[in-house]
């Protein structure tokens, strides 16, 4: 699972969101018992494997027949395990869907039964694990599980803690509540706070640890190995930029540890202006990056790239010590400065999966690409689903 999830074509707003999985590092205190061991992240001047010379990209193209009106949103768990719906929505006043899977990476594809047959606006797609999806409806106002691979559903109108337990990762952002609740989901009771932070941005790894991050009255991160008991908080420097309306923990599968801050769009004048950030979701430039390294959030600049102002770039933790960046114009890696793979796709969007492999998208339906390997030795996969 990712971080979190947004449709790429338009903003949804989800009434779930699910987490990365991922190896996490740690952070450092809010006394409450014993103190949890210290974060460590990478070694100070740690080296990179030289880059390849060229990547290259393989293509495949899959036509499951259905109407050409038809537009398909796909998400994938792993390598291999993904999933397609393809909806009818635009400007027909219903939705209408056909749902496919796949265990072969998109080589082929097979059909599911869809559980909602027609809604009266959207119809959305939620993969949780390999063989866990979620289809939720609007005017059901439900969510319908599997946990087969889609072969069969049940109806439910939230998602029990023990579906989000199966996944692996113990802690979780609940937001079937009234308000967004981290969760403990082989309990299903509320996990404590420290004081200044809220749940709703929580980061929980498959090995226990929870993230929190702040922006006020101080950006700080907070990080938990016993469930809440205790807190350790670790302070993140100042670096030039803008200001910040988002920090967000990332960590690869391997274990680097990254703290992603989005700023505020770039006015006319060149300085922040914040009265549009509710309507333009992350498209508001460059974001300012530190990496967690010998137990303290550095400052990781992104020389070498020009930012486009006001424009949606994103980043993904992939490994030995680099960060995947995707944006107009640009896909590249921030190593000691900005790096391009020459032959490398041009993304519009990137993510890590659990498994440690890439999942982009250039702004066309049905087009996606996988991208796997470790840090950026990667084989990618352009797949095109019709």
């Amino acid at each position: 699972m990712t971080s979190t999830s947004v449709n790429r074509f338009a903003v949804r707003v989800r009434p779930l969101l699910v987490l990365t999985l991922g190896l996490a590092m740690a952070t450092a205190c809010t006394p409450r018992g014993e103190t949890p061991a210290s974060p460590t992240g990478a070694a100070p001047g740690a080296t990179h494997p030289a880059p390849p010379a060229r990547a290259v990209v393989t293509e495949r193209t899959t036509d499951v027949g259905v109407p050409s009106d038809y537009h398909p949103f796909v998400e994938f768990a792993d390598a291999r395990n993904g999933y397609a719906v393809f909806t009818d929505c635009e400007g027909t006043g219903s939705c209408r869907g056909r749902l496919f899977a796949t265990a072969d990476a998109g080589v082929t594809w097979q059909a599911r039964p869809m559980p909602l047959t027609e809604d009266d606006s959207s119809i959305q797609l939620y993969a949780v694990g390999p063989q866990q999806i979620m289809i939720w409806g609007e005017k059901a106002d439900a969510y319908h599980l599997s946990r087969d691979g889609g072969r069969t559903f049940t109806p439910s109108r939230t998602v029990p803690a023990e579906y989000h337990a199966a996944t692996g990762v113990r802690y979780g952002v609940d937001f079937t509540a009234n308000e967004p609740v981290l969760r403990d989901w082989q309990t299903g009771e509320p996990v404590p706070l420290p004081d200044g932070y809220q749940g709703a941005g929580a980061v929980a790894t498959p090995d226990g640890a929870i993230w929190l991050t702040a922006l006020e009255p101080k950006k700080e991160t907070a990080r938990s190995v016993d469930g809440g008991r205790t807190w350790q908080r670790l302070p993140v420097p100042d670096q030039p930029g803008r200001k910040l309306w988002m920090l967000s923990v990332r960590v690869s599968p391997t274990g680097d540890v990254w703290l992603v801050g989005e700023q505020d769009m770039m006015s006319a004048s060149g300085g922040g202006t914040s009265l549009l950030r509710g309507s333009v979701l992350k498209a508001t430039g460059l974001p300012l990056i530190w990496q967690l390294v010998d137990g303290a959030w550095r400052a990781r600049p992104i020389e070498g790239l020009r930012e486009q102002p006001n424009r949606m770039y994103t980043v993904a933790p992939v490994g030995d010590g680099l960060l995947a960046i995707a944006g107009p114009d640009t896909v590249g890696y921030l190593a000691d400065r900005y790096v391009e793979i020459p032959g490398s796709p041009r993304l519009d969007w990137v993510t890590e999966l659990p498994d440690g492999t890439l999942f982009a998208r250039q702004d066309q339906y049905g087009e996606f690409y996988l991208g796997t390997g470790r840090g950026w030795q990667r084989e990618w996969t352009k797949v095109t689903l019709k």
